[in-house]
């Protein structure tokens, strides 16, 4: 086994040459199972701690991502003016999207041409759905629209 101690190098030798299977090797007198155990230990120590230091900043790079997608993502609807999208026959398809934006006021706001009364909506919020039938806006029951979402028309 090498050591480096300070710029010089010391050699240690190994009292046996050949080895056969099942043989132990023992460098001056020591077993070489304590310093494989204290090497193994080092080696892990310092293995796990680089482990736990990547772990942290492969975190803290996903953090930061996320964080810049969505500072993107509000700076991108504030730019653009949220909208809502309406799907059908209807003369305006994207409206701006306000606070007080909902089912009723983005159907009159989008004018629907359709012939016949539509029987229902169908508002699609990213992976929801909701329906609304036409009765239950008659009724005065209504559904708040938020950015992005889209409203299906059906006749």
């Amino acid at each position: 086994m090498a050591f480096a101690e300070g710029s010089q190098v010391i050699l240690e030798t190994v009292e046996c040459c050949s080895l056969s299977l099942g043989e132990r090797v023992r460098v001056r007198g020591k077993r070489p199972s304590l310093y494989l155990v204290i090497l193994s230990c080092l080696f892990f120590t310092v293995l796990l701690s680089g482990c736990e230091s990547k772990s942290a900043a492969k975190r803290q790079r996903n953090a930061a991502y996320l964080q810049g997608q969505n500072a993107g993502m509000v700076q991108a609807l504030q730019s653009q003016g949220a909208s809502v999208t309406v799907v059908g026959d209807v003369k305006n398809r994207v409206l701006t999207w306000t606070r007080d934006l909902t089912v009723a006021t983005a159907f009159l706001q989008a004018d629907y041409q359709g012939v016949n009364d539509p029987r229902g909506f169908r508002v699609l919020r990213g992976h929801q759905q909701f329906r609304i039938e036409a009765d239950e806006l008659l009724d005065g029951k209504d559904f708040d629209l938020e950015p992005g979402d889209i409203l299906e028309i059906q006749q």
